[in-house]
C-alpha cells in the first residue's frame, strides 16, 4: 500500500483496526499540521504523500495504551468505553500491550509503503536530530507536527510539553522521562525547522488547519 493509497484508504484502515474517534481525530490532525508545513516548506526536499500518510498512521495501535476509564475519552469521541475497553484487550491479545510495537505489526499487516514504515518504526518525539548532512526532515517534520498536535487542537511546542507534563505526571518510562527532558533540544528542533519555512512556524494554529482537516476526514 504505497502513500496515496494510505491517504485515500485511511477511513477504511480506521474501520478496519480499533482506532476510537479520539485517536483518530488526533493522527487526521497530525497530518493537517503536517500539510500545513509542508505548504510552506522551502527546505531539502520532502514528499508531501509520504510525510501525510505517516502520521496518518504513526499512532494506529495506540488503542492499546487508551484508558477508557476517565473523563478525556468520554463522550463525543467514544460511543461505548465499555465496548472499547473489550477491543482494547482483543486487540492487545493480537498485537501486544505496547502501542509501538502494535502499530508496527498492524502497519506489517497491511502491507504498508517500506518508507512509510521505516518513519512510524522511528518515530519517537523526543529524539528529534536535526544536525549533520544527512538529516531525514521527513521524519522531523512528522515528529514536529506530532508534538505540535494537542488532544483537542492545534497548540505551540511549550504548550504541548505542559500538557504532556500534567497527563503523565509520575510516570517513569525511559521515553517519557527523555522526552520531558528534551525541550530545549525540541525548541531548537522548532526553529532550525521554522528557517527553511516562508512562513514561521508561529502561524500554525487550529483555525490554519480547518480545511485540510475536512479534507482528510472525508478521505479524499
Amino acid at each position: 500500500m504505497n502513500p496515496a493509497e494510505i491517504i485515500s484508504s485511511i477511513r477504511v484502515i480506521y474501520e478496519r483496526f480499533p482506532v476510537h474517534r479520539f485517536l483518530a481525530m488526533h493522527m487526521y490532525r497530525c497530518a493537517s499540521v503536517a500539510d500545513w508545513i509542508h505548504g510552506r516548506w522551502i527546505g531539502q526536499e520532502v514528499c508531501r504523500e509520504t510525510l501525510v500518510a505517516y502520521m496518518l498512521v504513526h499512532d494506529l495501535g495506540n488503542v492499546v495504551k487508551s484508558d477508557f476509564s476517565g473523563s478525556s475519552l468520554r463522550d463525543p469521541f467514544l460511543s461505548d468505553p465499555v465496548i472499547w475497553e473489550r477491543k482494547k484487550r482483543e486487540a492487545i491479545k493480537k498485537y501486544g500491550c505496547d502501542a509501538h510495537g502494535a502499530t508496527v505489526a498492524m502497519l506489517d499487516e497491511l502491507g504498508i509503503d517500506e518508507r512509510v514504515r521505516e518513519l512510524v518504526e522511528l518515530h519517537d518525539v523526543g529524539r528529534m536530530v536535526f544536525r549533520g548532512e544527512s538529516v531525514d526532515w521527513t521524519s522531523v517534520l512528522g515528529k514536529y507536527a506530532d508534538l505540535r498536535t494537542g488532544p483537542f487542537s492545534v497548540v505551540t511546542l511549550a504548550e504541548r510539553m505542559v500538557d504532556l507534563r500534567k497527563r503523565y505526571a509520575g510516570r517513569t518510562d525511559e521515553k517519557l522521562v527523555f522526552l520531558l527532558e528534551s525541550e530545549q533540544v525540541l525548541e531548537e528542533g522548532e526553529r532550525e525547522v521554522g528557517k527553511r519555512m516562508r512562513e514561521s512556524p508561529e502561524g500554525l494554529c487550529e483555525s490554519a488547519i480547518v480545511s485540510d482537516l475536512r479534507k482528510y476526514m472525508d478521505g479524499s
